[in-house]
């Protein structure tokens, strides 16, 4: 830097140094001392030039250097006497062209520099930016790896269990086995054993009661009882009533069972228009006759046959007399079983012998029964003239 500084000022002192010279030959002969001066000109302006161009690259040394050079100037222009102004003249613009091209060459290179200095910066920055990019994924990679060599290199610990410690447990003291001294249980007999029971009901009826068990001796002499089965009967062999006992229950059944004896004279009505004969009148005596009939077949009957003979062995019209009833011709119909008036009503028709009882013109009072026992109804009809 010294050098060149050196350098520039020995040129400058040199061209005024020439201005002094020729200015001093001026007054002899002009022409020739103009064309001197041209040529040394340009060709200081050449040199002047090229070290600008070169010297021009640093901004900040060249700038420097131009303000020292303007300062040099400046105070060489005081020392110049008023005989060479022409010459100074002359020389001041050819200096200020110098100038103004240095400027515009360092204007130029400024230029170059700010913008190779910008493009440098961006490619710094990108290479920057790129560099970042692949260290960043590198590193992401190498995370990774080091994680996956982790989970490989590092097997999994079973985890410790807490041994707990066995305390032990006083032993027992072995109780001595008791034999078993009871002699074994052996079956002596077994057999089906019945046992029956009776209990009366009415009227010298009576219920029995059939019982059927299976009975297991054992060797031991105990004895184990099991049940089969149980059955009950009513045995009606030793019924005995008169007309006078079973009149209570009949008066009963009578005022229950109106509406039924009711339905079935309707029925008999219906089957006696049939042939003309007149309708026939429910008497309320006949109606208690007829239900002491049903009693008597209730209790007496065996479920083997109905019969017109009472359990006494006398004929079923008795009862009319033994209740002060008075007739000349009497009818009576049986039955056992159905369970409406309409089904025992139907039934009678069904029987020639039946039917023409309800269907005699001759009879004009009626008499309806209905006594139900152990699930069994039975059905009595009583005619009079």
């Amino acid at each position: 830097m010294k050098k060149k500084i050196c350098l520039i000022v020995i040129s400058i002192l040199a061209v005024f140094g020439i201005s002094f010279g020729i200015g001093y030959k001026f007054s002899g002969n002009n022409k020739e001392n103009k064309t001197t001066i041209n040529k040394d000109n340009n060709k200081e302006l050449e040199n002047n030039n090229k070290e600008a161009e070169q010297e021009e690259k640093k901004e900040s040394e060249e700038q420097s250097i131009i303000n020292n050079e303007s300062e040099d100037v400046q105070q060489n222009k005081t020392d110049v006497t008023p005989e060479t102004n022409n010459t100074k003249e002359s020389e001041t613009k050819k200096e200020e062209s110098k100038k103004t091209t240095k400027v515009e060459v360092t204007k130029k290179d400024t230029k170059k520099n700010t913008k190779t200095e910008k493009s440098k910066k961006e490619n710094k920055q990108t290479t920057k930016t790129e560099e970042t990019k692949k260290t960043e994924t590198n590193n992401t990679k190498v995370e990774t790896s080091k994680e996956e060599n982790k989970q490989i290199t590092t097997p999994e610990q079973p985890k410790e269990e807490k041994k707990e410690e066995k305390k032990e447990e006083p032993k027992k003291e072995e109780t001595p086995k008791e034999e078993n001294t009871t002699p074994v249980k052996t079956i002596v007999s077994e057999e089906n054993v019945t046992e029956e029971s009776s209990e009366p009901v009415k009227y010298g009826v009576v219920l029995k009661t059939t019982t059927v068990y299976k009975v297991t001796t054992y060797s031991d002499n105990s004895v184990d009882k099991k049940l089969i089965k149980t059955s009950k009967n009513y045995d009606k062999k030793g019924f005995k009533a008169s007309t006078n006992d079973m009149k209570g229950d009949a008066q009963k059944a009578l005022s229950n069972n109106k509406g039924i004896y009711q339905e079935v004279v309707s029925y008999v009505n219906k089957y006696r228009k049939e042939v003309g004969a007149p309708d026939i009148v429910l008497d309320n005596n006949l109606s208690l006759a007829a239900t002491i009939r049903a009693i008597e077949l209730a209790y007496s009957n065996n479920g083997t046959s109905l019969s017109h003979t009472r359990p006494n062995g006398k004929i079923c019209f008795t009862v009319l007399n033994e209740l002060g009833i008075r007739y000349s011709t009497a009818g009576e119909n049986l039955a056992y079983g159905h369970n409406s008036a309409n089904a025992a009503a139907n039934a009678w028709y069904k029987s020639s012998g039946h039917k023409s009882n309800m269907q005699n013109s001759d009879f004009k009072k009626i008499g309806i029964g209905m006594y139900e026992f152990n699930g069994t109804k039975y059905w009595v009809q009583i005619f009079t003239d």
